[in-house]
Parts: C-alpha cells; structure tokens; sequence
C-alpha cells in the first residue's frame, strides 16, 4: 500500500477536522453541513466526501468514539433526570435495567451503537414517542 493508498484508508486532516468538530457536545444540535461552512468546507467537498464509504466509515468509527466517550455522562444525566421525576427518564431507565434492577446496565464496550439506536434513545428521552 502506498502513501497515497493509506491517507484514503482513513480521514484526511481536513475532514477529520470537520467530523470531529461535528461530534463536539456544543455542535451535535447543527447540521453537519453548517460545522462544515463554518470551517470553510463547502456543500460540494462535504457531499463527495460522504459519497466516499471509506470515509463514511472512517466517520463512523469517530462517531462512535464519541458515544463511547459520551457514554457515562449520558447515563449519569439519564439517572439525575430519572431521580428528580422525570417519568420517560424512569420509563427508559427501567426498559435498560429491567424492574427489579436484574439486567446489566448497558456498557460502551458492550453496547452496538448505530444511528438509529442513537436517534431513539434521544427521541425516548426528549419524551417524544414517535419512531
């Protein structure tokens, strides 16, 4: 494999600069086209860079560095908000551990994350019930 073959295996620096500023806590709520803009990337570079699957999963692996990193403080605050009366947070908190408390609380190690398991976990604890 050449130079050329192993920068395409992973992200390259500029795109890895916007991935990650796009997982930043403070961006996850912006399109990842608006974090992209603001670091001078435009529309087109962004779609032929998402078009690429070596890319695609180079940003899913970042993404799920992420949740990994993300992981404790999202189940404290699930517990926080689940403890102070929140009914979805009780509601999701007793789905993950089961009623008597009998199941693994979920593990970053463990735990598979995927877009869509990510989005429902967030549509449960905003309290929205659709799918």
């Amino acid at each position: 494999m050449d130079a050329r073959e192993k920068q395409r295996a992973g992200l390259r620096p500029r795109q890895k600069r916007v991935f990650c500023a796009g997982l930043r806590p403070g961006n996850l709520h912006r399109p990842l086209e608006e974090v992209a803009e603001s670091l001078g990337v435009g529309h087109d570079a962004l779609d032929r860079w998402l078009a690429d699957p070596e890319v695609c999963e180079a940003y899913r692996v970042l993404a799920l560095e992420a949740a990994r990193r993300a992981h404790p403080e999202v189940l404290k605050a699930l517990i926080a908000q689940a403890a102070g009366g929140s009914v979805q947070h009780m509601r999701l908190f007793f789905e993950l551990v089961g009623p008597e408390g009998d199941r693994p609380f979920p593990s970053a190690a463990d735990a598979e994350f995927d877009s869509e398991v990510l989005r429902e976990y967030m549509r449960r604890l905003d309290g929205s019930e659709e799918s």
